[in-house]
């Protein structure tokens, strides 16, 4: 694996050239918001109003900006690519599969390994869930995540982070999608941001 050091603005045509050709479609939405609204907290516009844009097509329509919206932001990503998603998708824990909770996602499988744009579910020992996109590793091990819903409550925003193995629950995708080889090469990236509960709640 290679390593990548760039600023967050120069993400997207980074994100291209690494993985080009084989973006995964839902990372190509996901990329584009993190590019329009990374310097943006939740309290902040247009970013604010972006996250009504997300729960008016999940499954909590009442959803607003001091809402946990980080399956309401991966919902937006697949519905926008035209995949189909849980009945319960703004739940972050709706992004699994068959067995794992009451609601589950009867469109996604699950993956064994990580691979950039893997749906990530990842459940805290002490309680707590959060669901975001794979995009690398770190130097340490840890997987680098895209999401929504991070960085601190009613502060937090689309940010890259990241969670050690051991918090991350489960890998998922599309059911029956192709993923190509070339996604399970993961980029290691300089992310020095951790995921923790209280930092995404």
């Amino acid at each position: 694996n290679k390593v990548y050091h760039f600023h967050p603005n120069m993400f997207v045509r980074q994100m291209k050239r690494i993985t080009a050709p084989s973006m995964l479609p839902w990372m190509e939405m996901a990329i584009k918001e993190y590019n329009e609204y990374q310097s943006k907290g939740e309290k902040e516009s247009p970013l604010k109003e972006r996250i009504f844009d997300y729960f008016d097509i999940s499954s909590f329509t009442a959803g607003n900006n001091r809402t946990h919206w980080c399956g309401a932001f991966v919902n937006w990503c697949l519905k926008k690519s035209n995949f189909k998603t849980p009945a319960a998708n703004a739940a972050a824990r709706s992004w699994s599969p068959k067995g794992a909770y009451e609601y589950y996602w009867e469109g996604g499988e699950k993956s064994n390994i990580p691979f950039v744009g893997a749906i990530t579910l990842i459940n805290w020992k002490g309680g707590g869930q959060h669901v975001a996109f794979v995009i690398g590793e770190t130097k340490q091990g840890r997987i680098v995540i895209l999401g929504g819903n991070q960085g601190g409550h009613e502060g937090g925003g689309i940010t890259l982070s990241s969670a050690l193995k051991s918090e991350i629950q489960f890998y998922m995708s599309p059911k029956g999608y192709r993923i190509p080889s070339s996604a399970y090469d993961l980029p290691v990236r300089d992310i020095a941001d951790k995921l923790t509960y209280s930092n995404t709640h």
